[in-house]
């Protein structure tokens, strides 16, 4: 039963002064359990509430480091692409020093065996 049915039921009759008096005392006992049961209701909420924010920082505190991870990672993945061009720039450099080499090679001994 809600609290204002209560006070309904709790209304004093107007027909003595005994009946009035007690009215305000039952009145005044309402106001007092609301008063508790307000009160109890905000510090649950109050609870409640102190939880989800510490949960929010923890969330938040999770999604940042996610982030970072996540831009380390492709920062890694970068530097990896970065060095797999070099390697095959420098093997690409070292075929063509080779060719180079070999052509210069054939370049001397080719006009030696027509002159033989």
């Amino acid at each position: 039963m809600s609290i204002i049915a209560l006070a309904r039921l709790s209304r004093p009759l107007r027909t003595s002064h005994t009946r009035s008096f007690s009215g305000i005392a039952i009145t005044q006992d309402l106001k007092s359990a609301h008063n508790r049961e307000t009160t109890r209701v905000h510090h649950f909420y109050e609870t409640q509430l102190s939880k989800l924010r510490q949960e929010l920082k923890s969330l938040q505190r999770a999604k940042i480091k996610w982030e970072r991870q996540d831009l380390q990672e492709r920062r890694d993945e970068r530097e990896r692409r970065k060095q797999l061009e070099r390697k095959r720039e420098q093997k690409r450099q070292e075929r063509v020093l080779e060719r180079s080499g070999v052509e210069a090679q054939l370049m001397v001994w080719v006009p030696t065996i027509w002159n033989v």
